[in-house]
C-alpha cells in the first residue's frame, strides 16, 4: 500500500507543477469566466507484460473534458487474445484453460497546451482488475454460471497506472496519441485454487506499458 500512496503523491505533484507559473499571479484550473464542457471517447491498444510475456490489452475510455485541459472519466482494458494455460483442479487433474485478464476504473488526465498541434498529457488510472483461468470445457457452456467460479482459479487486484502521452491534433474531432506508462498491481483476494497453482500464483502482471490511442470528441 505504501507504493500505491507514493504513486498517488507523485502524480499529484506532477499535476501541481504543471500549473505553477510564477508567484506573482496564481493560475487556477477554472479561471473566471465561462468553462467549456465537452466529452471524448477513445479506443486504446496497449502492450505490456503478463507473466513475463508481452501481451496486448484492448480497451477504451469515456471522459468529461473541461476547457480541453482537465479530464475525468472511466477506462477499461482486457487482454486479447486469450492465452493457453494449464492448472490442476481440486482433484489434482491437469486442466487446459484460457488465461483471462482485465482491469478498469477511474482516470484523471491533464492535457498541456491542447491547442498546439503536438502536445503532452499526463494521466493516471485508479481501479480494480481480475485475472484467472477459465476452463476451456466450460467456455461455451450455456449452463455455466457465477457459482462455477469456485471451481476455477482467479485473483482480484488493485491497479494504478500512470502514463505520459504525446498527442497530435488530426482534426477538430480526432486526436491520435502514443503513451508510455507503468502498471502497478497488488492482489487483495485469491481463490484457493489460484493460490495452490504456483504457475498462476507467481504470475507477474506489473510492468511498463506502451499504447496507441484514437481519441474522438469535440475539442
Amino acid at each position: 500500500m505504501k507504493k500505491i500512496f507514493a504513486i498517488m503523491m507523485l502524480f499529484g505533484l506532477t499535476i501541481f507543477s504543471a500549473y505553477a507559473e510564477d508567484n506573482s499571479q496564481i493560475k487556477t484550473i477554472f479561471q473566471s469566466g465561462e468553462v467549456k464542457h465537452s466529452f471524448y471517447g477513445s479506443l486504446v491498444t496497449k502492450i505490456g507484460p503478463v507473466d513475463k510475456k508481452t501481451s496486448i490489452m484492448v480497451g477504451g475510455r469515456l471522459a468529461w473534458l473541461m476547457n480541453n485541459t482537465f479530464a475525468v472519466g472511466i477506462a477499461g482494458n482486457g487482454m486479447l487474445p486469450f492465452r493457453e494455460v494449464e492448472y490442476k483442479n481440486t482433484l489434482n487433474q491437469v486442466r487446459e484453460a484460457r488465461l483471462v485478464n482485465g482491469y478498469g476504473g477511474l482516470f484523471l488526465e491533464y492535457i498541456n497546451n491542447p491547442i498546439e498541434p503536438i502536445h503532452l498529457s499526463a494521466a493516471c488510472l485508479f481501479g480494480f482488475g481480475g485475472i484467472g483461468a477459465a476452463d476451456k470445457d466450460n467456455w461455451d457452456n450455456d449452463m455455466y454460471d457465477d457459482n462455477d467460479m469456485n471451481n476455477n482459479p482467479w485473483a482480484a487486484y488493485y491497479v494504478i497506472e500512470p502514463e505520459i502521452k504525446l498527442e497530435a491534433n488530426v482534426t477538430n474531432f480526432l486526436k491520435i496519441g502514443a503513451s508510455a506508462g507503468y502498471r502497478f498491481c497488488e492482489t487483495f483476494e485469491k481463490s484457493n485454487l489460484f493460490e495452490s497453482n504456483s504457475n498462476l500464483n507467481n504470475m507477474e502482471i506489473n510492468g511498463f506499458t506502451g499504447g496507441i490511442h484514437f481519441i474522438f470528441g469535440m475539442f
